[in-house]
């Protein structure tokens, strides 16, 4: 097993335990709200991100969210639901019964990038510190958008 399978297993493991740890989900109705309540949906510790795989499957993944300046972000590394992203922007974010289509635009400004990793830290503490490593040739910042239907 290389260095990277081993940051990778390690990165699932601490998002596993730091969910059982400290709780997940809600209990309320699914959501036809066009956009998540960021002010509630920052108090998640996971959400689950839908991507789309390349035979057009539904892909489902558990990741950490932060809020930063009222608005989500999600962060991974080149992991193949962040290759899901690259072919299409297009997800569904689901916590606990509700669910949002939204799109997925990358931080491309570095105050941004800035804020969203403190938020990141501030959230997740040491857990945010261990994963680190996982995140081989850097991270990807994601901010979540409402998906405009055409």
């Amino acid at each position: 097993m290389n260095t990277r399978h081993i940051a990778r297993a390690l990165t699932r493991i601490l998002v596993v335990a730091t969910t059982l740890a400290i709780g997940v989900g809600t209990s309320a109705a699914a959501s036809n709200d066009p956009a998540p309540d960021w002010g509630t949906l920052g108090g998640e510790n996971t959400v689950v991100v839908v991507t789309e795989r390349p035979d057009g499957t539904p892909h489902e993944t558990t990741v950490w969210i932060v809020v930063s300046n009222g608005r989500g972000y999600l962060r991974t590394s080149n992991t193949g639901w962040f290759r899901d992203i690259e072919r299409n922007r297009n997800v569904v974010l689901r916590a606990g019964e509700r669910e949002w289509a939204l799109t997925i635009e990358h931080v491309e400004d570095d105050a941004e990038g800035e804020a969203v990793m403190s938020a990141f830290r501030d959230k997740y503490g040491i857990s945010d510190i261990l994963v680190a490593p996982a995140h081989i040739g850097g991270s990807h910042l994601m901010r979540l958008e409402p998906r405009l239907v055409r």
